[in-house]
């Protein structure tokens, strides 16, 4: 029985500290996916002004 006691208590804490990791992995990706998501917002914008300006320039003629 006091084996099987030590043998559950080290795959709590085994399966405790995977947890602790997965945590702190999942707020980093929440972080990334914040950061990519402002910049795929910005490059939106940046495009839309290259698009709108693209149509407001004067055509080169050749």
């Amino acid at each position: 029985l006091g084996e099987e006691a030590k043998v559950q208590g080290e795959a709590i804490t085994s399966l405790t500290q995977e947890r602790d990791v997965v945590v702190a992995t999942s707020g980093e990706l929440a972080e990334e996916k914040a950061a990519l998501e402002k910049e795929v917002e910005g490059l939106k914008k940046s495009v839309a002004i290259q698009y709108d300006e693209g149509f407001s320039s004067p055509l080169i003629k050749s």
